[in-house]
């Protein structure tokens, strides 16, 4: 399979190139440049497999015939020692929890599977510098999983002060091959420099840079695989489903998008966002609107401009109308997330983060109204135990924390600060990779 550039202004590449290259060098996004038409009747087929078997029947269709079936299982096993958890919290409700693996979060699954496929494609003579920008999970799942990999580097941008401090703790603690700067910013600010490094072609050539952010094909890729793996558990119910999905770069809602049309699920998605509701207001308006982003509870939410807008609007021809017809959308404030927090926990004694209650919100909005009985999948992205402070406000409990965070929280941060000016941007990290 080619992957072609949202800008259409550069070669079409492979999924090697496509990987570690990121960024199209024309700005663009890379998706794929015909997605594979498949049945609904071929995914009864691998439907009752376990979660890896499933991933690889899926991403084959993207892999070969660039790599060999053996290596792809292999690279699949390798990421993959944790799977999602469909749970039934009332008739016809499910949380879809995505924080079974490393960092509690759902970017382990496109992290460590972009990880265990950079690092088998790499050739040992290479060395690979991985930039990315985080709001907040993104960069604790990109540091695990690259952590201690030879002949890679990883570099983390994060809004200095406006992500949790467990958050930061789970990157910015671990040395070695990973550094972290804070930014004096936004992650808007963050976002934009780590895009302007990918155009400044010295500079990317000097570190051989490469992106984990989702603006990357193989971080979309895998979080398609846990859509499926839910449809499936779903299929006997012989109703509609709706995927409700916290959106800031709307990199998840991208990827379910992308499987339900591989497979033509009979499916719905609801956008939930916070108070940076870009994405919102276009589905509302028909007109895209970036503006600077604004702190909320839900801070992996913060998201001012979404990069993969470029990637759905390819996808959609550039007409809203396409977009309305698949994607449903709400927006809640962080007095709606604290309410919604308590809602989910009062009737169902289910604790969730701010971003699933965001997502719960979602599904309820969604329900009220709708005339149809559907299978509502609520994407759970993150461990509460993340956000200690948003739930004891929202409920006056003190959620557990789980033994791989408190190691984290025990740690002392090793991050940098670091201005939202690019040249020192520039000059802090030449003077971190030469050391």
């Amino acid at each position: 399979m080619k992957f072609v550039s949202t800008k259409n202004n550069c070669p079409n590449v492979s999924l090697k190139q496509a990987v570690f290259q990121g960024l199209a060098p024309d700005e663009g996004l890379y998706f794929p440049e015909t997605l594979p038409q498949l049945s609904i009747k071929e995914f009864e087929t691998i439907a009752d497999k376990p979660f890896n078997e499933m991933a690889f029947h899926i991403l084959k269709h993207f892999a070969l015939p660039e790599m060999e079936n053996n290596q792809l299982k292999e690279i699949i096993d390798l990421a993959f020692d944790f799977e999602p958890k469909l749970v039934e919290i009332n008739d016809n409700q499910y949380i879809l929890e995505l924080f079974h693996g490393p960092t509690l979060a759902f970017k382990d699954f496109g992290a460590n599977l972009l990880a265990s496929l950079m690092c088998t494609l790499l050739n040992k003579d290479e060395r690979l510098t991985i930039l990315v920008a985080t709001s907040g999970d993104t960069g604790s799942a990109v540091a695990h999983a690259f952590h201690n990999k030879p002949n890679i580097d990883v570099v983390i941008l994060f809004p200095k002060g406006k992500i949790s401090d467990n958050q930061e703790k789970q990157f910015s603690t671990l040395g070695n091959n990973v550094y972290s700067l804070a930014i004096d910013g936004t992650f808007d600010d963050c976002q934009a420099l780590a895009k302007k490094s990918f155009m400044d072609t010295p500079f990317k050539e000097k570190h051989s840079l490469s992106s984990a952010n989702s603006i990357n094909i193989g971080r979309l890729l895998p979080q398609s695989l846990y859509y499926a793996y839910a449809y499936a558990q779903l299929l006997t119910k012989n109703k509609k489903v709706i995927f409700s999905v916290p959106s800031g770069n709307i990199g998840n809602l991208t990827s379910g998008l992308l499987v339900s049309k591989m497979y033509q699920f009979n499916c719905h998605f609801i956008a939930a966002l916070n108070n940076n509701k870009v994405f919102h207001d276009y589905l509302n308006s028909g007109n895209y609107s970036p503006r600077p982003s604004v702190e909320t509870l839900a801070n992996a939410m913060d998201v001012g401009d979404p990069s993969n807008f470029d990637r759905l609007n390819f996808f959609y021809k550039q007409d809203v109308n396409n977009f309305r017809k698949d994607i449903t959308s709400y927006s809640f404030n962080d007095d709606d997330t604290l309410r919604l927090i308590k809602d989910c926990w009062q009737k169902n004694q289910y604790l969730v983060d701010p971003h699933t209650a965001i997502s719960y919100g979602g599904s309820l909005q969604f329900a009220q109204k709708s005339k149809d009985v559907v299978s509502s999948v609520t994407l759970a992205t993150a461990d509460p135990s993340k956000f200690p402070d948003v739930i004891e406000k929202a409920v006056n409990l003190t959620p557990k924390i789980p033994e791989r965070l408190q190691i984290c929280l025990n740690k002392k941060s090793q991050s940098i600060d670091c201005s939202v000016g690019y040249n020192t941007f520039k000059e802090k990290i030449n003077s971190l990779l030469s050391l």
